[in-house]
């Protein structure tokens, strides 16, 4: 299976022997998040942070793992799991979804047509500002003002 990275909030969490269970809505759904407990290391888990993730309800974690089945009911298989303390990560992870959709639908090309397009509107918009340009009919007509 292809690993997968998800940025979501926790709606609920049990610790139980073998694993921590946590139940995450990324704004799509809810899927359940396993974490695997090795009880044959020295305190709870693999992961310090298994501890404060459990006593985290409500707050934005980065999950990376696997999806998989148990009967007809998915999971995913925690690889890596971290409580984010960071707004910015969210719109981080949004932005590099729709980029990597872009990049599989209609490849390279799509991400550079992308970044042309933002550095143009940019350039035309501090050209309207300075007075140099401005629109005509609508917003894509535009005429010089020299």
């Amino acid at each position: 299976m292809a690993q997968i990275t998800v940025v979501a909030q926790i709606v609920a969490s049990s610790l139980q022997a073998p694993n921590c269970l946590y139940r995450i809505d990324d704004g799509t759904g809810n899927i359940e998040a396993r974490q695997w407990i090795d009880l044959t290391l020295e305190g709870i888990g693999t992961s310090g942070d298994i501890i404060e993730m459990n006593n985290s309800e409500g707050a934005y974690v980065r999950i990376t793992g696997t999806l998989k089945e148990i009967g007809s009911k998915r999971y995913i298989h925690i690889s890596h799991a971290r409580v984010s303390n960071d707004v910015h990560e969210l719109y981080f992870h949004i932005l590099e979804a729709i980029s990597v959709h872009l990049y599989l639908e209609r490849g390279l090309v799509s991400l550079l047509m992308l970044y042309f397009i933002d550095s143009v509107s940019e350039s035309y918009y501090s050209l309207i500002q300075e007075g140099y340009i401005f629109t005509t009919i609508d917003d894509f007509h535009f005429k010089c003002t020299s």
